[in-house]
């Protein structure tokens, strides 16, 4: 990531859970250790699947610092259904993003 940080502004991890064999909670989990490789001057927008929703964007609520922002990729199908479009906006809204 160090040697990387001179052309990138904002990482932008693409955490697909389920497609990778883990679970939900993996995006929380990679942003906790990012301190340990990800340069204090860059930002880190996670990018959720929507496979993987909603238990990996409320688990991103259990965090002090959640990061710069995030985004679902797939989430076309969230935001057509009120009720999940509600449980998206309820979840950022109570994350800790920058």
């Amino acid at each position: 990531y160090a040697l990387m940080a001179p052309a990138i502004d904002i990482f932008t991890p693409l955490i697909y859970a389920q497609k990778s064999g883990r679970p939900p909670t993996w995006g929380a989990d990679w942003l906790r250790a990012a301190p340990g490789f990800v340069p204090a001057d860059r930002r880190v927008q996670l990018i959720l699947d929507a496979l993987d929703f909603p238990a990996s964007l409320q688990a991103l609520t259990t965090l002090d610092d959640a990061g710069w922002g995030v985004q679902l990729f797939g989430g076309a199908q969230i935001f057509a259904d009120p009720a999940q479009a509600r449980l998206f906006a309820d979840a950022v809204a109570t994350s800790a993003f920058r």
